[in-house]
């Protein structure tokens, strides 16, 4: 009666990889992440069955005495638990609260291995339709699982599914070992359009990068950078894109553009404006080290015609394979700002557009020390071998 879910440890192994992200970029890509699972299973399975192995759960059946450790300071400070390791629903709709640990919920992954039969979002799972499915969820390198079995009717209505699941981020905000270390920002320059506007002003309140210097402007563009039409201001003067970064001479150059060309000039338009946008910075900073970022998605009911987040993704895998044959560092920041709509998390958004919250720029701040982090750590690794 139920669909079999199929080869659960390759699709183990396929989903660590969904969090790895590239060997350049801690954070993970959307065409690797985002991609809905239930296509993920389809691609990926052989037909062949498997038993769910054993997880870490609170049960009143565990009754197994527990060991202490030898080192007190081996154990995890938190708690990150499932109720069970199998549960079973019985109504499309029907919810069951499945996580009992003290990790707050926006600092978890959630993750369904076939979203057409359960969803899992902020620690609760919703029916969908019949079936069997296994839920995930990831905090730091730990990952708990659980085994869904939805016992339904078929033919019954498609469920209603709360607001509160679907606009839900569906991955947590990247945990940040050292938060008050600046280090790998205080030689970088930002430079980027009115949705970076409010990563400065946060920055601004906070001081969380360091010596960085940002340099933003509203509607920037690469078209209208590239042909002067506006320009950065840097101590009440007027500058060129490359100019400016030539002046302030910084060690690292992180851009977040693009998105005011994309519906006028297309994902291969704007990559070409990327390439006479970056060259000429290169040109007068030879040394500088280049790290695009992502586009971010934007709230689903803003989305026309070819300005919509399909677009925007595709985009974004475009703008990740020019990064890499151009040799510059790609920033994935996109994911951590999607919600199960894979669009912009409504709570991270303050206009019904684009343009973000505090709290989306919290986590935005979190992603880029995240991902300085892991790049202080490679390049340690690199200098020790």
């Amino acid at each position: 009666m139920h669909k079999k879910v199929t080869a659960f440890v390759l699709f183990f192994s396929v989903f660590l990889s969904l969090f790895s992200g590239c060997a350049d970029s801690s954070v993970p890509d959307p065409s690797e992440t985002i991609t809905p699972a239930s296509s993920v299973m389809e691609s990926s399975i052989p037909e062949t069955e498997y038993t769910v192995p054993e997880t870490t759960v609170a049960t009143e059946s565990m009754t197994e005495p527990v060991t202490e450790p030898e080192h007190e300071d081996s154990q995890p400070e938190y708690a990150f638990l499932l109720t069970d390791n199998t549960v079973t629903l019985n109504e499309k709709g029907q919810t069951m609260n499945l996580y009992c640990g003290d990790v707050p919920l926006l600092d978890i992954s959630w993750m369904s291995a076939d979203e057409s039969i359960a969803l899992f979002s902020q620690g609760t799972v919703v029916a969908v339709d019949q079936g069997v499915t296994v839920v995930y969820a990831k905090y730091r390198d730990q990952i708990v699982f659980c085994e869904v079995v939805c016992d339904v009717d078929p033919d019954a209505p498609k469920p209603y599914i709360s607001r509160d699941y679907l606009d839900a981020p569906r991955l947590g905000s990247p945990y940040v070992e050292n938060p008050e270390d600046t280090t790998f920002f205080d030689d970088a320059v930002f430079i980027g359009d009115s949705v970076s506007y409010v990563l400065q002003q946060w920055n601004l309140k906070n001081h969380l990068f360091g010596d960085a210097l940002f340099l933003t402007r509203s509607s920037l563009g690469l078209q209208n950078s590239i042909d002067g039409r506006i320009q950065l201001n840097y101590q009440g003067k007027s500058y060129s894109p490359e100019d400016a970064v030539a002046l302030v001479a910084p060690g690292k150059l992180f851009v977040m553009l693009g998105f005011n060309d994309l519906a006028v000039y297309g994902i291969d338009g704007t990559l070409e404006r990327w390439e006479i946008f970056i060259d000429r910075i290169v040109e007068k900073s030879p040394d500088v080290k280049i790290y695009i970022q992502s586009c971010t998605p934007m709230h689903r009911h803003s989305e026309y015609g070819k300005l919509n987040n399909t677009i925007i993704d595709e985009y974004n895998a475009a703008l990740k394979n020019f990064c890499l044959e151009r040799g510059y560092h790609f920033v994935n920041i996109a994911p951590y700002f999607k919600d199960f709509n894979n669009s912009l998390v409504p709570a991270f958004c303050s206009d019904a557009f684009v343009h973000i919250t505090y709290d989306g720029a919290e986590r935005w701040v979190n992603v880029l020390k995240a991902y300085g982090e892991e790049q202080l750590r490679l390049e340690t690794e690199g200098e020790t071998k």
